[in-house]
């Protein structure tokens, strides 16, 4: 039997943080980062929130657009 493998979960919301916010990416590429972070965030005890990267006009952005992916774990 295989050892098991374990990896930082800080060093994967770092990477997951970054994706989020790097413009080229598409939506539904950070959707699916979203998607694995807060499980992985969550699993592990570790969800602390998000923060919008952009507010428009002093509010969130619109559920399911492309800013709304754009946001940073914490």
């Amino acid at each position: 039997m295989k050892a098991r493998k374990t990896i930082d979960v800080e060093s994967i919301k770092e990477f997951a943080n970054e994706q989020l916010a790097h413009p080229n990416n598409s939506l539904g590429e950070k959707l699916g980062i979203m998607t694995m972070i807060e499980q992985i965030l969550h699993k592990t005890g570790n969800y602390n929130g998000f923060m919008f990267l952009e507010l428009i006009d002093g509010t969130a952005p619109a559920l399911g657009t492309y800013d709304w992916t754009c946001r940073k774990y914490f």
